[in-house]
C-alpha cells in the first residue's frame, strides 16, 4: 500500500488512518463472523494495534489483512501477541494468520476430550529421561535451576492428560524438530524461529501430538493447515484454515507421520454406520468423522 501523493510516498502515520477507516467500514462483516465471547470492536482494535507495532503489515493488501482478522474471529483467538493466542504476520504483500501455540492449547481444551495440554522443551543440563517399553512410558523432566547457562535445547515434548483420566506424552528431538519442521518454515532465519525458538519447538509437538487425537472440526482445519505450511506445501488464496475439506486434514497429516517416520493412523470408523470412512468423509458438529450420506441420513432422523 506504499500509494502516491503528489509524487511523495504516504506516510506510516496516514496509512494506518487508511486502514482504520476501511476496517471500521468492514466492521458489520466482522461482527457476523465472531463468537459471541469475541468483541468485534476489540478485534478490529486488536488488528490496527497489530499494524502500529508491525508497521510490514501496512504494506499488505487490505484484503489480506481483512482475511487474517476473519479467521481469528471464526476461531474466537485473539492475535494481540500477548497471550501467545494468534499473530498476524506480513510475508510476501499479503498478511497471514498464524495460530500460536496457546491458541492450539485452546481449541484443543474446548472439546469434552482434552483436560490439558503441558508443552515444554527440555535443555542440555536439565535431567531429562524417556524411553518406552512394551507395557508402559518412563518419562522424566526436572528443569536445571543452577546458575549457569541451562544449554541448547535437546528436546521438545507435550503432554496430553485426558477428561477420562488417562495421558499421553509426545517427545521430539530437535534434530528432528528442525529437519522435519524448521526446515520447511519461510521465516526461518529471521523468524519466530529465530526470535521465539522455545515456543515454536512447543508448538511443533502440540501439532504432532494432536496427530492422534479426536478434534473438532475447526482444530482438525488448523492442525491441517499448519501441517502443510510446516512441510512447505505452498496454500492456496482462499481460507484454508476455515474451510479445508476433511480429506485433505487427512492426507496432511499422513503426510507429517510420513516426514516424521512414523506409520500413518489407520483411517477412524464412521460414526454413523461404524465402517472405516476411507479417505471420503467429512465432520459432523463435534468433529466426529462421517461418511455425507450417514449425516444426511442422521439429519433426516432428527426431523
Amino acid at each position: 500500500m506504499n500509494e502516491a501523493k503528489s509524487g511523495q510516498l504516504v506516510p506510516a502515520v496516514e496509512r494506518r488512518v487508511t486502514v482504520r477507516q476501511w476496517f471500521e467500514a468492514q466492521k458489520n462483516e466482522v461482527a457476523r463472523a465472531v463468537p459471541k465471547h469475541i468483541d468485534p470492536e476489540r478485534l478490529i482494535r486488536v488488528g490496527l494495534t497489530a499494524c502500529v507495532q508491525n508497521p510490514n503489515l501496512l504494506q499488505c493488501s487490505r484484503e489480506s489483512l481483512m482475511q487474517a482478522i476473519m479467521q481469528s474471529a471464526q476461531l474466537g483467538l485473539m492475535p494481540d501477541g500477548l497471550l501467545g493466542q494468534a499473530y498476524l504476520i506480513p510475508y510476501g504483500g499479503k498478511a497471514q494468520f498464524q495460530v500460536g501455540y496457546q491458541g492450539l492449547i485452546e481449541l484443543a481444551t474446548r472439546t469434552d476430550r482434552v483436560a490439558a495440554i503441558i508443552p515444554d522443551v527440555v535443555h542440555q543440563r536439565d535431567k531429562f529421561e524417556w524411553w518406552r517399553e512394551v507395557d508402559k512410558d518412563h518419562f522424566l523432566h526436572a528443569a536445571y535451576d543452577g546458575e549457569e547457562d541451562p544449554g541448547p535445547i535437546t528436546h521438545g515434548y507435550c503432554i496430553i492428560r485426558r477428561k477420562d483420566g488417562t495421558a499421553s506424552v509426545t517427545v521430539l528431538s530437535i534434530r528432528k524438530i528442525e529437519r522435519e519442521h524448521m526446515a520447511h518454515s519461510k521465516a526461518k532465519d529471521s523468524g519466530p524461529w529465530k526470535t521465539h525458538k522455545d515456543a515454536m519447538v512447543k508448538k511443533t509437538c502440540i501439532l504432532v501430538a494432536l496427530k492422534y487425537e479426536p478434534k473438532s472440526t475447526e482444530l482438525a482445519r488448523v492442525v491441517a493447515t499448519e501441517e502443510l505450511v510446516a512441510h512447505g506445501i505452498e496454500l492456496p488464496d482462499a481460507d484454508p484454515a476455515i474451510d479445508t475439506p476433511a480429506v485433505v486434514v487427512k492426507a496432511a497429516l499422513d503426510v507429517a507421520a510420513e516426514r516424521l517416520g512414523e506409520p500413518a493412523p489407520p483411517p477412524p470408523d464412521c460414526y454413523g454406520c461404524g465402517k472405516p470412512v476411507g479417505s471420503t468423509f467429512i465432520s459432523d458438529e463435534q468433529g466426529r468423522p462421517i461418511h455425507e450420506d450417514c449425516l444426511n441420513v442422521l439429519k433426516r432422523a432428527k426431523k
